[in-house]
């Protein structure tokens, strides 16, 4: 994992605190709840979004592996190097999915309000 979009979880969840306190200053019970409601929006978007993007990515690399050796023996020494050479290849898609998530991660940041 990059360091960086754990950073941006903890940011994301230290402004949902700020959010929480500054709902709960208000007073109005009934107000607060959506608020706090609010408050939670961005971190469960951001939870969300990482989860399928890497779900999303992990089907692509499971389909790209299983038609990369579509057809061969699985006992075969030619399905074991396709075998290999798919889920390295699949690796590189790594840092295509991390990009992804670190942008989304801050464009949520810079909507972000401080509530300080």
């Amino acid at each position: 994992h990059d360091p960086r979009i754990l950073q941006y979880k903890e940011e994301i969840q230290v402004r949902e605190g700020r959010c929480i306190q500054y709902a709960k200053d208000q007073g109005d019970a009934e107000e607060m709840e959506l608020f706090q409601e609010e408050c939670r929006v961005p971190r469960k978007n951001f939870e969300r979004f990482i989860n399928e993007k890497t779900s999303e990515f992990s089907e692509k690399g499971v389909k790209f592996c299983a038609d990369a050796v579509a057809g061969l023996d699985p006992k075969s020494v030619e399905f074991d190097k396709e075998l290999k050479a798919c889920k390295t290849e699949y690796l590189t898609f790594q840092p295509k999915l991390r990009t992804v998530i670190l942008k989304k991660g801050e464009a949520l940041r810079e909507t972000l309000s401080d509530f300080s």
